[in-house]
């Protein structure tokens, strides 16, 4: 659906800051000049000091009584329910709401109690959390620029991390996000996946677990985890399927991931059918269109190709700036634009358990990617001390998994969507996956192939489809994956036939129409005046220049020259689109963060 040119859409969704009597005054009147007034939440605290909320329709996610702020949905899946909005969280069991770090889904809260605030999101980090702080204040917020420019307004320094620049020059997708809780700028923290923030008078501190310590936690038998992860997924899709005035709407693709859903919703018997949606925008979508139309063909459902025709980029480098600059090396925020109503559901997950960059150690990894000294040197100095933070030995054999796990997949996952909307589903996140994706490995479960230190591998996710439904998980797909009827049929035999999902559905406190839709006017109009331009390369060179002479270090300025040079390559001689052009433009024109 294209974006009218004067059409909003949802950018930072929210930013809390706890700030003394004596500054209060300051960060107030920052906000005033911002932000609309239905935006901007003031609760008193103890001493004098005071909690400001800023985000789109705040008292609507506000409830001052209990002290709470929350925005999204939760997913425990420990007790089957999904807990939608302010009420549908305060409203779920006690034991949910004290167990915050365990659950799913994606949605940012804040409790503040006496003079402290706690600023929490979902365990898997689709909501990202980065925090700062200066004399008299701190915050907690999802958005690099709207912290930047608080900074500014507080007369605060803001300073260039440039040994944390010159690793994110590795091209890479390891460094597309932050490596730990480094950041551009060395006052704005980014907060692993797990982690929450605590605020206080003494600044913005990182509390909690890291999501790592859920590989410490209990694992059964591959066939008992993965029949009642199954059962698990097809209970939050049926949820999500089940709701009322609202539109399910599943990304679906050519590859594995999102057929384990597809397979969900066809063994969900009488359960309303979501409507179809894949990309078709470049070359690299090609393959997948055409599966998912041959899905939509096979299975009797709706499907909506998204061509090149259908979306206007207007706006894009706003939104983009507001949300993921300095955070995630892409533009990455869905194109879809038509997020009014809809619950969407999502196949991404996976790959903390059947792998992303290859299960080997750090250093292994090191070795395969052959960086120049220089940027070696910082890369393994950054990441080393990401690995160390979240509790990972980089000699372990799993230590790229675990950093992904940690760092990169959240940020990934909920790049697609959070800045239009919170409420997409990944139903794929499972705790018991992940701990089973690094099991030892069995005989038992008589997995194919040769031996490995562990179970994570993709046959993984083909078993979790064939579970749900066998003709889909053997329907042909994007590339060859070494999956079909036989295939199929061989892995039911091992893990005891079908499951059956009947009354899996989860329970549903809360409504989708409780949770606020559209911008937040504070980031969108400090996006604004950042000026941007339209959507294309040589905008984002501009705002990447802005902040190019900040770099005092002349390797480091000559590096991403280098990213520039990769960028105008890919957009240019490779021809591809700049939405789809991979990570260096979005790379060099985050450097507009440093002016």
């Amino acid at each position: 659906m294209a974006r009218r040119a004067d059409e909003e859409v949802e950018v930072s969704n929210f930013l809390v800051v706890r700030v003394e009597r004596g500054r209060a005054e300051a960060v107030e009147a920052w906000v005033a000049d911002w932000a609309d007034p239905q935006d901007v939440a003031v609760v008193p605290l103890d001493d004098g000091a005071r909690v400001v909320v800023v985000s789109r329709d705040v008292e609507r996610s506000v409830r001052r009584e209990q002290g709470t702020f929350f925005r999204g949905f939760a997913v425990d899946a420990e007790r089957s329910l999904l807990a939608v909005g302010v009420d549908g969280w305060l409203a779920a069991p006690e034991g949910t709401r004290d167990d915050a770090w365990s659950l799913g889904g994606t949605f940012a809260a804040a409790r503040w109690r006496a003079s402290a605030v706690e600023v929490r999101r979902d365990l898997w980090g689709n909501q990202s959390l980065l925090r700062s702080a200066g004399e008299g204040w701190s915050a907690a917020c999802d958005s690099m620029l709207v912290l930047r420019r608080l900074r500014d307004a507080m007369g605060e320094r803001s300073s260039a991390d440039e040994l944390e620049l010159l690793a994110r020059t590795a091209l890479t997708g390891i460094a597309q996000t932050a490596f730990g809780s480094g950041t551009s700028l060395r006052e704005v923290a980014f907060c692993p996946s797990g982690t929450a923030v605590l605020l206080d008078a003494r600044g913005a501190h990182a509390i909690e677990r890291p999501v790592t310590a859920l590989l410490g936690g209990p694992t059964t038998d591959y066939r008992s985890t993965m029949r009642a992860a199954a059962r698990g997924i097809a209970g939050e899709v049926a949820a999500v399927l089940g709701l009322e005035g609202s539109t399910p709407r599943l990304r679906i693709s050519g590859g594995q991931d999102s057929r384990v859903v597809l397979a969900a919703v066809l063994a969900l018997e009488g359960a309303r059918r979501p409507e179809l949606v894949v990309q078709d925008q470049a070359e690299v979508h090609r393959g997948d269109a055409r599966v998912a139309q041959s899905l939509a063909d096979r299975f009797g459902m709706a499907l909506r190709t998204i061509a090149p025709d259908d979306v206007d980029y207007t706006g894009q480098l706003e939104l983009w700036l507001a949300t993921l600059a300095g955070t995630y090396d892409g533009f990455g925020i869905d194109a879809d634009t038509d997020v009014d109503g809809v619950f969407g559901i999502s196949g991404i997950g996976a790959e903390t358990y059947k792998g992303n960059f290859g299960w080997r150690s750090w250093w292994q990894l090191r070795d395969d990617l052959d960086l120049p000294l220089q940027l070696e040197l910082a890369f393994v100095e950054q990441t080393d001390r990401a690995l160390a933070a979240v509790g990972v030995r980089a000699e372990a054999d799993d230590a790229t998994e675990s950093h992904y796990l940690a760092h990169r997949a959240g940020v990934h996952c909920g790049a697609g969507y959070v800045g239009l909307s919170p409420l997409t589903s990944n139903p794929l996140q499972r705790a018991d996956l992940v701990r089973l994706g690094r099991a030892a490995w069995s005989d038992d479960p008589a997995l194919p192939g040769d031996p490995r230190p562990r179970i994570g591998h993709p046959l993984m996710v083909a078993d979790l489809a064939a579970l749900l439904s066998p003709e889909a998980a053997s329907h042909a797909y994007e590339r060859d994956v070494g999956v079909d009827r036989d295939v199929v049929e061989q892995r039911l035999g091992v893990l005891g036939g079908p499951v059956a999902v009947d009354d899996a559905a989860f329970d549903v406190i809360g409504s989708p129409a409780d949770v606020p839709l559209g911008p937040s006017s504070l980031a969108m109009r400090l996006a604004a005046a950042e000026a941007p331009g339209a959507f294309t390369i040589d905008s984002a060179e501009s705002l990447g220049r802005r902040g190019l002479d900040r770099l005092a270090a002349e390797p480091v300025r000559d590096r991403y020259l280098e990213v520039l040079e990769n960028a105008r390559w890919r957009t240019g001689e490779r021809g591809l689109p700049l939405m789809f052009a991979g990570q260096s433009p979005a790379r060099f024109a985050s450097l507009a963060l440093l002016g």
